[in-house]
């Protein structure tokens, strides 16, 4: 029987990175409130294609892989500093944050409660970041996320 995540009992959680790539070892996650994220670990697969006298086929060479997807939510809560502190290379100052030069990076982690199995992005940081302020309504974002790596786990850290 195949057991199908049905999202009413996802929880999606962060925590900032000292070292970009690794999660640290004792995490204190942030829980986000979030309306959408979809982040996939995306491989290259290399063929070698090389010519012998013995007809057998060479291996498959696997490249890098990369975390990638994107994140949205309403922006309405102070939870997501660490995450906007990715898409501005800086840390906030007095509640103050401005463009800088340090690059931040993040653990993602994407927890499914109803069949404890979960997704860890390490190294993810905001590529590109979008940020709505209607005059009447929520504030929103959509971010598309990049990142290092991405692990799948049977024990959450944002428990």
């Amino acid at each position: 029987m195949t057991i199908f995540a049905t999202g009413a009992e996802t929880r999606v959680a962060i925590v900032a990175e000292v070292t970009p790539g690794t999660t640290p070892v004792t995490p204190t996650m942030l829980v986000l409130p979030i309306t959408k994220l979809d982040l996939e670990l995306n491989k290259n697969f290399y063929e070698d294609t090389s010519i012998f006298g013995d007809r057998m086929e060479r291996d498959v060479i696997v490249g890098i892989g990369k975390v990638a997807g994107s994140l949205s939510a309403n922006l309405s809560h102070a939870n997501y500093i660490p995450l906007l502190s990715t898409a501005m290379f800086n840390q906030p100052v007095a509640k103050v944050l401005k463009t800088g030069t340090t690059w931040n990076t993040l653990t993602i982690e994407e927890w499914h409660l109803d069949i404890t199995k979960g997704w860890v992005s390490t190294g993810c940081f905001v590529d590109k970041l979008s940020i709505k302020c209607p005059v009447n309504g929520l504030v929103t974002f959509d971010a598309t996320i990049n990142g290092m790596n991405q692990t799948t786990e049977t024990n959450s850290s944002s428990s």
